[in-house]
């Protein structure tokens, strides 16, 4: 009998909220429907982005932002190719989540949307033009990415097997959709190893503090399809898994979750269904575990400033906000756990 068959779950958004208290309902003005001058400065200094989709066989292709196979092509609309899969299957205002990671920095963009395939016009073979609809924008925070040390860390994997990348992985993509089919495409990080192989159909995932929306957990509970991509610094190699996700405050599988004497207070255990070894092209091409390829902070509008602008707009609200809001990012960011 698996694990997750033993363990008492979290069920409802009722039960959630009482674990983790509602969020300020002003961090829902940072969702931008369209891009704006930020987001475009992010993607333009972006390296490569994630792909989910709510057909989780199409896994999650690592697209390469600065090559010729992605392009923005107005405020609304971005286009990009992927590659074809076995079990392909037409892709057709599909709900559809990119990631985007500017090599060096912290903080990373989310965008949701719907996806079409188009009759492909490229030279590529065995691949899918996509266009992709943006229905959502917004700026993420820096937690994931400081917890793992992602850009100071250089592991090398020279024969990854599944077990070592899980083993020598500090930082995930983790891909859920709600009761709907949209998707959300959410980032993960802690010390190298975070995520434990419970056994061998069952992952367990700590959840560690965050903004308090808690997207990715109530997308659980409405629906238990998950997607994960575990990235190593070093490597080109990505494993994905596809599965089905619980969400657990069991004390016994929660204790060896601590990091500085701190339980989190709930995790996501995973059934797995399909494990993916693939080497990623992308990864390979745009060389983003190599310092001199990464951006310098000083090159991108800060967190703080962006966030605030999404939030109360570039007027004198918006100025006058802006050290409120620095104080409490930086506040968080010294609070990782």
């Amino acid at each position: 009998m698996s694990v997750t068959n033993k363990i008492e779950k979290i069920s409802t958004e009722k039960a959630l909220r009482k674990i983790i208290k509602s969020y300020p309902k002003i961090l829902d003005k940072r969702i931008q429907p369209t891009l704006d001058n930020y987001s475009i400065e992010f993607i333009v200094q972006a390296s490569i982005a994630a792909a989910t989709f709510s057909d989780l066989s199409l896994g999650m292709p690592i697209l390469d932002v600065k090559g010729d196979c992605f392009s923005i092509d107005s405020l609304s609309t971005l286009s990009f190719i992927i590659p074809t899969h076995k079990d392909h299957t037409h892709i057709n205002n599909m709900p559809c989540s990119l990631y985007f990671l500017i090599p060096g920095i912290g903080h990373g963009l989310r965008i949701n949307g719907k996806a079409h395939q188009i009759t492909s016009t490229s030279n590529l073979e065995h691949s899918n033009n996509i266009i992709f609809d943006i229905q959502s924008v917004y700026l993420h925070c820096a937690r994931a990415i400081t917890r793992a040390e992602l850009w100071i860390s250089q592991l090398k994997q020279h024969n990854p097997t599944i077990k070592n990348i899980i083993e020598n992985s500090p930082y995930l993509l983790l891909s859920t959709q709600n009761a709907l089919g949209s998707t959300e495409l959410s980032p993960r990080g802690d010390p190298a190893g975070f995520v434990k192989l419970i056994d061998e159909n069952t992952l367990l995932l700590p959840e560690r503090p965050g903004n308090k929306i808690a997207v990715s957990l109530t997308n659980i509970i409405n629906n238990p399809s998950i997607g994960l991509s575990f990235l190593v610094p070093g490597s080109n190699t990505v494993l994905y898994v596809e599965g089905k996700a619980y969400l657990t405050t069991d004390p016994i599988l929660l204790k060896p979750l601590a990091i500085k004497e701190k339980v989190p207070k709930i995790a996501i255990l995973i059934s797995i269904n399909n494990l993916q070894l693939n080497d990623s092209a992308a990864l390979e091409r745009t060389k983003i575990w190599e310092k001199e390829n990464h951006v310098s902070s000083k090159s991108l509008t800060t967190f703080s400033k962006a966030l605030t602008a999404h939030i109360q707009g570039e007027g004198l609200l918006g100025k006058l906000s802006n050290p409120i809001i620095s104080g409490i990012i930086k506040h968080d960011m010294n609070n990782l756990y």
